[in-house]
């Protein structure tokens, strides 16, 4: 049963159990660790809620039926031991383990809770990268409509910033130029304030 249960969650992603809860695929993002230049492959793990549900998912027990070449309702029933005997084994030895899915154990609320198997759904190794940045490689890149690489427009951005960068510089000379020339001829003619 729990090899049916596993087949069936990687298959659609998402199962109902009736007095167990909702179990879905969770998708994670490949990630890169800078310590160990390692590139993590993306990954899907097994995420557990154990909400109340009042009906099994009906695709599910028609799966579970031509699994085991019985009818819908001895294949409910048969889910609905199993979903029993996981709460006696984890009420008697606090967890259960279930293929593929991982260990079903209570937390301190005593609400039942599922450890993912370290097994969980890896399809592609880590790899080993190291980081590597050109700085003189030139590459085309779109402006607009105009393709241009980016030397060219680097050495644009770095051109306009430098003579931005001297415009307020003018300005201000000029300003305090004529502030000088006023100051100078206002003390000229009058004399002293």
């Amino acid at each position: 049963m729990q090899l049916i249960f596993y087949k069936y969650l990687v298959l659609t992603g998402h199962v109902e159990v009736e007095n167990l809860g909702t179990f879905s695929i969770a998708h994670n993002a490949p990630t890169y660790q800078t310590v160990q230049q390692t590139l993590v492959a993306p990954y899907q793990e097994i995420a557990f809620s154990s909400n109340a549900i009042t009906n099994t998912s009906k695709g599910f027990v028609q799966y579970i039926a031509t699994q085991l070449q019985v009818s819908s309702a001895t294949a409910n029933e048969q889910l609905q031991q199993q979903v029993q005997y996981l709460y006696e084994q984890v009420n008697k030895l606090g967890t259960d383990d279930w293929y593929g899915i991982g260990t079903f154990k209570k937390n301190n609320e005593g609400e039942l809770i599922v450890l993912p198997s370290s097994t969980s759904i890896v399809t592609t190794p880590n790899i080993t990268a190291t980081k590597v940045v050109r700085k003189d490689a030139t590459h085309a890149i779109m402006v607009g409509e105009a393709e241009k690489t980016n030397t060219e427009m680097l050495a644009y951005y770095n051109d306009n910033q430098i003579v931005s960068g001297y415009k307020w510089y003018i300005a201000a000379a000029v300003i305090a130029t004529f502030t000088i020339a006023y100051l100078v001829y206002y003390y000229s003619t009058k004399g002293s304030l």
